[in-house]
């Protein structure tokens, strides 16, 4: 077997330089990915454990679709998402 003669070796500052990098990113990954999850989460939670808990939702909580239902039995919603549909596709 060959070796590979190409190898490019990193210093010290690159694996510094990369480490750092790689740190920053995980941690705007997490900003952004955090908030997300909850409002996923707190939209199918009940209600009732949404109003007794103020913190992050990380998991969802009696697991409810009443307020998609309830959302969705609204014509003037349903008309809208069909508007912005229309005039993005045409």
């Amino acid at each position: 077997m060959a070796k590979n003669k190409n190898k490019i070796l990193k210093s010290k500052w690159d694996i510094l330089f990369e480490s750092v990098v790689g740190f920053i990113l995980v941690v705007i990954g997490l900003v952004i990915l955090l908030p997300l999850m909850h409002i996923v989460f707190a939209s199918i939670s009940d209600p009732s454990f949404i109003r007794a808990n103020d913190n992050l939702i990380l998991f969802p909580r009696g697991i409810t679709f009443e307020g998609y239902a309830l959302v969705f039995q609204n014509n003037v919603l349903i008309r809208s998402i069909l508007n912005t549909l229309i005039y993005v596709i045409g």
